[in-house]
This record gives C-alpha cells, structure tokens and sequence, in this order.
C-alpha cells in the first residue's frame, strides 16, 4: 500500500485487493499518521505492546495508550465528570 488515509469509498476495492497483496508499510504509515496527519495519540486495542513499542521508536513524542479489554476502552471512551 501507499501509508496514505483515504476518505473517499471511490477506490476501496482496488485498496482492499492491494492491501491482502502487498507488503505493510507500518513505519511510513505511524510517520504519516504522527508527522503530516498531526495525530499525537495512538491507541493500540487487544492484549500486548508490540505496537505500541514500534509506534514510541517512530514517533517521537507520541502518546500511547495500550487498550487490553472492553472494560479500559469504556474508560477511555467515556468523559470525566
């Protein structure tokens, strides 16, 4: 794939057929996201901190926050009083 965001549906068929075929390009994809995107948290959802590990070596500066149940993402989710 090409590590850009798409918005429009007009092309997702040949982006899903690209994306089972080709390589993952998961370092350009977190520079992406974190440089020309702006994002500055990256949520990683299920048991572990693989990515979340990978995302901290490539963004510098970037805020993770490993989600490991339903119960932490309600949390998450959910506003403070």
């Amino acid at each position: 794939m090409d590590a850009r965001p798409y918005a429009s549906g007009e092309h997702w068929r040949d982006l899903e057929l690209n994306q089972l075929t080709s390589p993952v390009r998961w370092e350009e994809s977190v520079r992406t996201l974190a440089g020309e995107l702006g994002c500055v948290r990256f949520v990683e959802l299920g048991p572990g901190r693989q990515l979340t590990g990978m995302i901290r070596r490539i963004a510098d500066g970037a805020l993770t926050v490993p989600v490991e149940s339903a119960a932490a993402l309600a949390k998450l989710t959910t506003p403070e009083p």
